[in-house]
């Protein structure tokens, strides 16, 4: 009995330890996705953690993995894509190979947030998810060092932020291109940026940050394999066709003598770069696994990379007798613009009789084509063209090349076109870019203009689709649309100016280049904020005026009908009181008294003693103030205010104070014009008290 409770007991424990060893981690990664980010993803968090890692390419190749995958290690961490898994409900499979699967259905800048929470560290480097070669690059040292791999672009960058604010950044990394919105986003981070321009010198630049290196992994960065993410070597690119001089220098230099080429496909440019510094290579081909009690090989795993389509092709040859040039006209058949550079062999009836080429590279645009002369003087027949032409995205990365032979045809053609750059600006408010061109020939000229300016130390090249006519004598400006911040201005004292152009629209073979100054121009803001408050002024002071003339006018009546009616004891009930005067700083309040000066009922509401720069009784006489009726009545000085404008001889005042016409009056007449003067003693004091208030509002608007 004993002995089976012990083995019920050991049982248990086992189970237990088991259930222990899945829920502490996985052995091995696998990531069924069609979207590359997330394959690379996946394989970098692997490779973070030192464990394997493996990949579908297709949905054929679902059953094929589960005889690959290592049957030793039973803990699957698999990363599906929830948009695009090549297939579907993976986690069943596997799970029916008897491996415990923990199933993580994510993708896209979600799944990298997810599992850069899982890699539990404070350490990343940002690269840009356009293309895939600074990814590949990046890779292994992020796995040495620890760093975490996040992809980030101006869609993305607030949640990426989100995360990054709340989970903490020790040590930061921005490797190679970053869009603005990007840098800006993560300045807070004080992050290092490594950005050399081109996709291969960012590369040197990475390697050169490694303690020591033994072998290097060389790949061209359009893959994703495995062995490149489990982070045991370091990458070096060295191209699709030809390895770049700069590839070349840095390994002669570096000591590095041995180096793993990925994949037969590369194993002509290993050669090269074997012959050309005399390093050991060794080819990594495919990949074994057991089956049946046999071994056998199968390709390696490889999931494609976005990478950059470029496609240059030579379209003619021709040597012209009047200027004796050799004109050769490429055209850029890519999605992108490209850097060339070539070399010339002429041989007449097979034999050689010069060789021609670029000290420097020329740039053509996407979808443009670039003609370009060569200096020389051909007498020979039967002249052909052995031409080696190297082009690339950068000037320092020419990988691609191609070899064309050409017969060279024969033409006659003179060129009298001359132009000369008068000036380089740009206009703020419009975000233009000019170039102004002068034909200063006699002939009609085509021209064709390139620029070449920096964006936050990034060089931009733009050129104009079409080639520009230009009559003798006329100046036209080559015009590119783009947006120049404060920042790009003060990186740009000049901007490299490059014309092709000639009497031939198909062959601008004469070039004019130089650095010219940036002028600026077109900053209208404060101008036409100036002109817009004249406007508004104009307009306020106009019906200003107007109202001051209607008021005043309507004063004058309201006036004379106020005074011819103190003879009359009837007085108004109510009157509007809700007129202000215009001006209250003018030292004229109330120029004419009308009838909205006065309000009723009437109150006794003290006046005060003094109202600066007020005016209410402009022109009063004496009389009118020097005998009150009582001690509450007018105060004896208002600053020399104004009732009543013009007071004429027959108004209450002299009546009242006039003793030979008084003494005329029986007692009743006294005691009429006496109430009348009281009455517009109340009016008078009200009305200085709304006038007071009303300056002082209205001097705090125009103080405002």
């Amino acid at each position: 009995m004993m002995g089976w409770i012990l083995k019920f007991l050991l049982f248990y424990l086992l189970a237990g330890m088991s259930v222990l060893g899945a829920s502490a981690g996985a052995d091995q990664v696998v990531i069924n996705s069609a979207d590359w980010q997330d394959v690379y993803l996946g394989a970098h968090y692997a490779g973070f953690n030192n464990i394997n890692s493996n990949f579908l390419i297709s949905s054929e190749h679902a059953s094929i993995l589960l005889e690959t995958l290592d049957t030793n290690k039973k803990n699957i961490l698999l990363v599906e894509s929830d948009k695009a898994p090549f297939a579907f409900s993976y986690k069943t499979s596997l799970e029916g190979a008897g491996f415990s699967v923990e199933e993580l259905l994510a993708s896209g800048t979600a799944l990298n947030i997810e599992l850069a929470k899982r890699a539990n560290t404070s350490d990343f480097i940002v690269v840009d998810d356009s293309y895939g070669y600074n990814a590949i690059s990046i890779a292994p040292y992020a796995a040495q060092e620890k760093f975490f791999i996040l992809f980030a672009n101006k869609k993305n960058i607030d949640e990426l932020y989100g995360f990054l604010k709340a989970n903490g950044v020790s040590r930061m990394i921005i490797y190679g291109y970053s869009d603005i919105d990007v840098k800006s986003k993560l300045a807070e981070f004080k992050p290092v940026v490594l950005n050399n321009g081109s996709r291969f010198d960012n590369n040197i630049g990475l390697l050169k940050r490694y303690k020591s290196i033994k072998q290097i992994t060389l790949t061209n960065g359009e893959f994703i394999e495995e062995g490149i993410m489990s982070g045991k070597e370091p990458v070096l690119l060295i191209g699709r066709q030809r390895v770049p001089d700069s590839v070349v220098e840095y390994i002669k230099g570096s000591g590095i003598k041995t180096g793993l080429v990925i994949g037969t496909e590369l194993s002509g440019v290993a050669h090269q770069l074997k012959q050309a510094t005399n390093m050991t290579i060794f080819l990594k081909f495919g990949q074994g696994f057991a089956k049946g009690g046999s071994s056998e090989v199968k390709a390696l795993d490889m999931f494609p990379l976005p990478k950059y389509e470029l496609a240059l092709d030579i379209n003619s040859i021709k040597y012209n007798r009047a200027t004796k040039d050799l004109e050769v006209t490429y055209e850029n058949k890519g999605n992108m613009g490209a850097y060339l550079r070539s070399s010339i062999e002429i041989l007449s009836s097979g034999l050689r009789l010069t060789t021609l080429g670029d000290r420097e590279s020329a740039y053509v645009n996407r979808g443009s084509t670039l003609a370009i002369a060569y200096k020389t003087e051909l007498n020979s027949q039967n002249l052909t063209a052995k031409i080696t032409t190297m082009f690339g995205e950068v000037p320092g990365s020419l990988e691609r090349v191609i070899y064309k032979e050409m017969s060279i045809g024969m033409i006659d053609a003179l060129d009298s076109s001359s132009i000369n750059i008068s000036k380089v600006s740009y206009d703020k408010s419009a975000h233009k870019l000019k170039v102004r061109i002068t034909n200063t020939g006699v002939v009609k000229t085509y021209s064709k203009t390139q620029v070449k300016f920096l964006i936050y130390g990034e060089e931009r090249v733009m050129v104009q689709d079409k080639a520009m006519l230009l009559e003798p004598g006329a100046s036209e400006d080559a015009v590119f649309i783009t947006t120049l911040s404060d920042t790009n201005i003060e990186e740009n004292p000049s901007v490299k100016v490059r014309i092709n152009y000639g009497e031939r629209e198909s062959a601008l073979i004469k070039v004019i280049e130089g650095s010219y100054p940036l002028e600026i121009s077109g900053d209208y803001t404060i101008l036409i904020i100036a002109i817009l408050l004249v406007i508004i002024l104009i307009i306020i002071g106009r019906k200003k005026n107007k109202k001051q003339n209607n008021e005043q006018k309507k004063s004058r009546e309201d006036d004379s009908e106020i005074i011819e009616s103190t003879d009359d004891p009837a007085v108004p009930e109510t009157i509007d009181s809700t007129a202000v005067p215009e001006s209250i700083n003018d030292t004229t309040i109330l120029e004419q008294i009308n009838e909205t000066a006065v309000t009723w009922p009437l109150d006794s509401t003290a006046v005060p003693e003094s109202i600066n720069d007020t005016t209410i009784l402009e022109q009063t006489n004496e009389t009118a103030v020097t005998e009150p009726l009582d001690s509450t009545a007018i105060p004896e000085s208002i600053n020399g205010t104004t009732v009543l404008e013009q007071t004429n001889e027959t108004t209450v005042p002299e009546l009242i104070d006039n003793p030979a016409v008084i003494g005329q009056k029986d007692n009743t007449a006294v005691l009429y014009i006496k109430e009348i003067q009281q009455l517009l003693v109340q009016k008078i004091r009200k009305h200085l008290l709304s006038l007071k208030t009303t300056q002082r509002l209205l001097i705090q608007k125009m103080k405002k």
